[in-house]
């Protein structure tokens, strides 16, 4: 019983860093665009 709270203690704190580990990444395109004054930075981060 013990481990079955410590099993959603660990997958409650682990969801929220893997969903913001995965926003992160996907602006990494746009980012490098804007900073490389690319012309098509709009286009990459409305595809993005």
């Amino acid at each position: 019983m013990t481990l079955d709270y410590v099993a959603l203690a660990i997958l409650i704190a682990v969801l929220p860093r893997v969903v913001y580990g995965v926003v992160a990444v996907w602006g990494i395109p746009y980012e490098i665009a804007k900073r490389r004054d690319h012309p098509h930075r709009d286009a990459i981060g409305a595809a993005t």
